[in-house]
């Protein structure tokens, strides 16, 4: 029979999952009429990780191989997708679910699940340090459902995915307070669940590991206690961390050795966020616009994408001189340690140098100028990802701050009103929904008996071929969703990360520039076609070439067009009025 005291846990926790559940749904109910034939997000990249949900599955399901190297993209090179921005922890505890309802069913479950958990997480972790239900549910909610994650719905999952760090700590903590090897296997499950969803979190969550565990051996030294009780419990957690990190231990190597591609000085400073953005409302909402009323120019400081989106929000704006007030007045470890981390993390956000109104540059020298000379930590292009770690740190202190109220009463009321004011900026912000639909020429090329799915290829243009530095042509993600349905491999590339100098290769092809450009270079010809149809026919193998009418120049189209009939003795098998298919003859 079930204890008292666990069946009052057990409902406590379920409210706040039921709680944090309709928050969640109400939120995203656009998305939930359309919850098999749309994803979340602006029609960004958000079908990028629909593309990796479903190669998790095709490569593991049907190919039955590592995911973790590929040749669907990029075909017929071979990619190694471990620093892809893969997600490949989601995708494998989502796999089920993909073979029973499709992957554009499983993202969006994933995306909905992952904010129940990052709120779940940070309500564990507050309740380690105080006991008030109503304001630790608060901190879940500003963790939850911040305007940085918000901003990330637009189409980068990866950075949705902020659930793991809360759960880290939460399960160090346990672990420190009561030795148990399975603390020790949660702690390291939930750190390398975060490796395999976002590499650059996973860098920055070891920085506040080694942080929480400085500040818990002073604490050790303090009060005069061994630290040989502690240490069999971290042995442990070391050894579960190899383990779930071994497939990556070359490329960490790498990294440690400077050898892996690096963000250019300007992207990091470009990707910098202007300091007063924590403050300033993001544009679209109805707090921007009464700013823009009286400042145009103060209003623009707010984030106009999301890898700016720095916004605080009311609740902590509000809040955080009675955070530093409370500081100096009562020093307690804990509080103290969060309020550092949160310094930390807020300033490393701001980028290698200070910028204020309208992003200007002050050419004051900040800490992540200084974190670019170590190796792994210099491999971040967005310095404002680190802020998710700030936002942890607050959402605790916030926590911790009004569970002090003594009055029960007063702090329901207070705590109550801080909710409504959070959720009804949560409210102001816009919900994307991508609506997905597959051409009919992708039904025809299925009913090809004579294409052969692992064999063969599709070149589909407007031609590209990108990574997270450089692009070549006209960068069109809805592929990687046509590809999910036809299942063959395809010659354009998109993909987070590249080996260097990897896409110079295609400049350097002969007449690839022409397929990606037609209207900008000239038609190969003589050896130069030779060449081009080798790479085609022998190397790339390809079947059928794809022309999207509508995403090309008329002029484009025509170029286009002439050159697959005439020059490659191409074959019209497909004609509708968005799409042309040509079946391209092998040179003999």
């Amino acid at each position: 029979m079930i204890k008292l005291k666990n069946k009052s846990v057990i409902i406590e926790y379920s409210l706040v999952i039921i709680g944090l559940t309709m928050l969640t749904l109400v939120f995203f109910i656009d998305i939930l009429s359309n919850f098999s034939s749309a994803i979340i997000g602006d029609g960004g990249d958000g079908v990028v990780f629909l593309w990796n949900f479903w190669w998790i599955k095709e490569s593991i399901w049907e190919l039955h191989q590592n995911p973790l190297i590929c040749d669907y993209m990029f075909y017929p090179y071979v990619m190694d997708l471990r620093l892809h921005t893969l997600i490949l922890a989601p995708a494998l505890i989502m796999l089920p679910a993909q073979i029973l309802w499709g992957s554009i069913v499983a993202l969006n479950a994933y995306v909905l699940i992952s904010f129940v958990l990052a709120g779940l997480g940070t309500y564990l972790l507050s309740k380690l340090y105080i006991k008030s239900k109503i304001t630790a549910f608060l901190g879940a909610i500003i963790y939850a459902f911040n305007t940085y994650v918000i901003s990330h719905t637009y189409g980068h999952f990866n950075l949705t995915t902020t659930w793991p760090i809360p759960f880290i700590i939460y399960f160090l903590e346990k672990l420190y307070n009561t030795k148990e090897t399975k603390y020790a296997f949660y702690s390291s499950f939930s750190y390398i669940f975060l490796v395999y969803s976002d590499l650059q979190y996973a860098i920055f969550t070891a920085l506040l590991i080694i942080l929480w565990l400085i500040w818990k051996i002073l604490i050790i030294i303090k009060n005069k206690q061994s630290i040989c009780l502690f240490v069999k419990p971290l042995l442990f957690f070391t050894v579960f961390l190899m383990v779930g990190l071994y497939p990556l231990f070359s490329l960490i190597t790498s990294g440690l050795n400077n050898n892996l591609s690096k963000p250019t000085q300007e992207a990091v400073e470009f990707y910098s966020p202007d300091i007063l953005s924590c403050v300033i409302p993001p544009q679209g909402t109805i707090t921007n616009d009464i700013i823009a009323s009286h400042s145009s120019q103060l209003a623009q400081i707010s984030f106009s994408g999301p890898e700016w989106a720095t916004y605080m929000g009311l609740v902590i704006i509000i809040l955080f001189p009675f955070v530093i007030f409370r500081t100096i007045r009562k020093r307690e470890n804990g509080y103290i340690f969060w309020l550092i981390i949160f310094f930390v993390f807020f300033i490393l956000s701001l980028g290698p140098e200070l910028h204020y109104f309208a992003n200007q540059n002050t050419g004051i020298a900040l800490p992540f100028s200084y974190i670019q000379n170590f190796p792994l930590l210099n491999m971040t292009r967005v310095p404002v990802r680190i802020l998710i770690i700030a936002i942890l740190a607050i959402s605790i202190l916030i926590a911790w701050l009004l569970s002090n109220i003594r009055s029960v009463k007063i702090r329901y009321i207070v705590t109550s009103l801080f909710i409504v004011i959070c959720i009804g900026e949560l409210f102001l912000l816009p919900v994307y929904v991508q609506k997905l639909e597959l051409p009919k020429a992708y039904t025809f090329l299925e009913k090809r008996s004579d294409f052969q799915k692992t064999d063969e290829s599709i070149i589909e243009f407007p031609l590209f071929f990108t990574d997270r530095i450089d692009l070549l042509g006209k960068k069109e993600t809805i592929f990687l969703f046509y590809q999910t349905a036809h299942e063959y491999k395809i010659i354009n590339g998109y993909l987070s990360y590249t080996p260097q100098n990897f896409l110079k290769q295609y400049i350097n092809m002969p007449g690839m520039l022409f397929l990606i450009e037609p209207l900008s270079y000239e038609k190969p010809q003589g050896d130069n076609l030779a060449e081009l149809e080798d790479f085609l026919y022998n190397k790339a193998n390809v079947k059928y070439a794809i022309i999207h009418k509508r995403m090309l120049d008329p002029v484009e189209f025509d170029y286009l067009s002439k050159f697959l009939q005439l020059d490659l003795s191409g074959n019209i098998v497909y004609n509708d009025q968005d799409i042309i298919i040509y079946e391209l003859n092998r040179l003999q």
